[in-house]
């Protein structure tokens, strides 16, 4: 045989993709992630997802949750120690070895409300906006003018609640001294003070500013992820009751924590069905107003 040029020499390559690929399924395989459900109701969150590049893993806003809020716990404390460690110049203490002195000081005990107040509130925001929407969609954290009617009728509502759950409490436990279950005595140790303008911002403005945004916006929500209303309502306002322990009798805690978490359960539903954060935290002030005002002798019942 001798060699010539084959008839297909002078033709050019084909143009296109190659005809003996696998052609793409036209349905899903099974077995394949899909698209995950929204974590709420269309009305409660827009759901939209994102890919975590370094995971590979398809994540649906919001994604903060239950961990979020253990993580505030140590930032938290750290936060107040810290806080207290700082005012400590300003304390006015002779003795800084002396627990007691340290335990009664104003100054003290101010540093250490405002650091923690201050990481209670800004740990939320951080946690909405890198892994929801922001706490404004997230939580509802928007006060409106209607808020300041609202508020006040709350108020009044909790203010009865918890009277009526903590003196139910008193009688259940035999409580002889009201003063064993409260936890404003702070106020009227410092009525004479010069901090004690300081320490009524901190109760009345910075608690009930801080503690809706982290109670009632990311704990609450957190909660009705993991396990609908219900849980969202008595978790948060279990959670709420606890930072409010005090070194008292058996008997005053448990009237003042029965009280507290009642106060929680009225705040947790006015936020879960107005869906904002406005309404309790226009009642929390007033709330705390009347309590602090009381503690100091400007009012009495």
């Amino acid at each position: 045989m001798t060699d010539h040029p084959s008839e297909f020499a002078d033709r050019p390559p084909p143009v296109g993709p190659p005809t003996n690929l696998i052609p793409p399924p036209s349905e899903p395989v099974s077995g394949l992630p899909t698209e995950p459900a929204p974590i709420f109701s269309s009305s409660d969150v827009h759901a939209s997802a994102s890919v975590d590049a370094s995971m590979g893993a398809r994540k649906v806003r919001p994604w903060w949750g239950l961990g979020d809020v253990a993580m505030a716990v140590p930032l938290i404390i750290f936060a107040s120690v810290i806080g207290a460690l700082l005012a400590t110049p300003f304390a006015g203490v002779d003795d800084l070895t002396d627990a007691d002195q340290l335990a009664t000081s104003s100054a003290i005990l101010i540093g250490g409300l405002f650091a923690q107040q201050l990481v209670q509130g800004f740990w939320p925001v951080v946690v909405s906006k890198w892994k929801g929407f922001g706490p404004r969609r997230d939580w509802g954290l928007t006060i409106k003018p209607i808020d300041l009617l609202y508020g006040p009728l709350i108020a009044i509502a909790a203010m009865i609640a918890a009277g009526i759950v903590g003196q139910a409490v008193a009688t259940a436990v035999s409580l002889a001294d009201g003063n064993e279950a409260s936890n404003v005595q702070i106020l009227s140790d410092a009525a004479d003070s010069p901090w004690l303008y300081a320490l009524l911002f901190a109760v009345v403005i910075g608690a009930p500013v801080t503690e809706e945004i982290f109670f009632r916006g990311l704990v609450m929500r957190a909660f009705q992820k993991r396990g609908g209303d219900l849980l969202a309502v008595v978790g948060s306002s279990a959670v709420f009751a606890l930072p409010h322990m005090i070194d008292t009798t058996v008997d005053g805690l448990a009237v003042l924590l029965s009280s507290i978490f009642t106060v929680g359960l009225v705040l947790a539903l006015v936020a879960l069905k107005t869906k904002r954060l406005g309404p309790p935290i226009v009642a929390h002030i007033l709330f705390n107003a009347t309590s602090a005002a009381a503690a100091v002798g400007w009012i009495s019942f």
